[in-house]
């Protein structure tokens, strides 16, 4: 079963299934960066060069940077691991950053799923997936891309089997 949704100002039309009866102990979650569209303008020379952060249960995992360009296609998934769905999990954050070869990188923003709901997918049947496209906010303003547009960032959560060894 596959949830596509698109969600610009929270999560309110993201709906996972019921938790299941069963859901207890570890679990692994797989969540997939898909992709991001409407960038700023970022470098002086060139247009953006974004990767983004997701962090997860005191866990985070980076992207590969996608040089100069105003939209990225990553496909990249990371594994989290939870200790026991039972007790509730933490919001999902995903930060957007603009890769920088001399100093530091630059924030453009970021989005995220709050705990009430990431607590509620881990607890999904195994197999469960879901798709969501959230918008990206800087200092409660959303972010505005070159084109006028406002940014999102495109993920999948995915439940897979009890984890071993958490």
């Amino acid at each position: 079963v596959t949830l596509k949704c698109k969600v610009l100002a929270g999560e309110s039309l993201f709906y996972p299934p019921e938790p299941s009866e069963e859901a207890k102990g570890g679990r692994r979650l797989e969540v997939t960066i898909v992709s991001t569209r409407h960038l700023p303008k970022m470098d002086t020379i060139g247009s953006c060069d974004p990767f983004c952060v997701v962090e997860f249960e005191g866990q985070e995992e980076q992207t590969s940077v996608v040089k100069n360009s105003y939209s990225a296609d990553w496909q990249e998934s990371f594994s989290f691991g939870v200790r026991d769905v039972g007790q509730g999990v933490g919001g999902l954050r995903v930060r957007l950053l603009d890769w920088d070869r001399v100093g530091s990188n630059d924030e453009i923003g970021e989005a995220g799923l709050e705990g009430e709901l990431m607590s509620r997918i881990v607890r999904a049947d195994v197999g469960w997936e879901g798709e969501c496209t959230l918008e990206v906010s800087r200092e409660g303003k959303a972010v505005v891309g070159q084109d006028k547009k406002r940014t999102v960032v495109t993920l999948k959560c995915k439940v897979l089997e009890e984890a071993s060894g958490l």
